[in-house]
């Protein structure tokens, strides 16, 4: 999807796979996602986004699961976005990978010089993160942020196996009300 946007509703994405990013969907400069009641299994990248990857564009996600998918490559074995706007609600990751970073969620900038770090953001509600995992990398963990801000919310991590839950390169994110249960 290069531009425009695109409405995901009541889908089901399975055993897709990707060469590159997104190994059921990516959305690429400028365009804008929306999933809603949808469900995200055993899909992989090479790339980043196992199941999703969004790129300098606008990355929303409510009422949906991801469970099983896998980034071979770099960063969000669940979802990746890339120098744009994320904002998931509601959503439970569960038994994601990635090789590099954000087993189930990573949020990072853009590598164009042109554009300031400030361009990723996003806002996390309601997520149930269990039994995701990454490779050893020294910010692996299950939500990755480098950049921009992030606000995290009313949300529970059980069972995740990495260096740290949640990884920020800054003091950008805002953990509030979250549950964090390693039993």
């Amino acid at each position: 999807v290069p531009t425009g946007t695109v409405h995901v509703r009541n889908a089901c994405f399975e055993r897709n796979s990707a060469a590159g990013r997104g190994g059921a969907i990516a959305v690429l400069e400028g365009g804008s996602l929306e999933i809603e009641d949808s469900r995200f299994e055993d899909n992989d990248s090479q790339l980043s986004g196992g199941a999703v990857f969004s790129e300098l564009s606008d990355l929303y996600v409510r009422r949906s699961e991801l469970y099983r998918n896998s980034s071979f490559g770099r960063h969000g074995g669940g979802l990746a976005s890339k120098g744009g706007w994320l904002e998931v609600d509601n959503v439970a990751l569960a038994y994601n990978f990635a090789e590099r970073s954000g087993s189930a969620i990573a949020l990072y900038p853009t590598d164009d010089p042109q554009i300031r770090w400030e361009a990723a953001g996003g806002r996390m509600e309601h997520i149930t993160a269990h039994g995701n995992t990454g490779s050893g990398f020294s910010e692996e963990s299950t939500v990755f942020v480098e950049g921009g801000p992030l606000e995290i919310r009313s949300s529970l991590f059980t069972d995740n196996v990495g260096r740290a839950v949640i990884y920020t390169d800054r003091t950008a994110a805002d953990a509030d009300g979250n549950r964090l249960d390693p039993s």
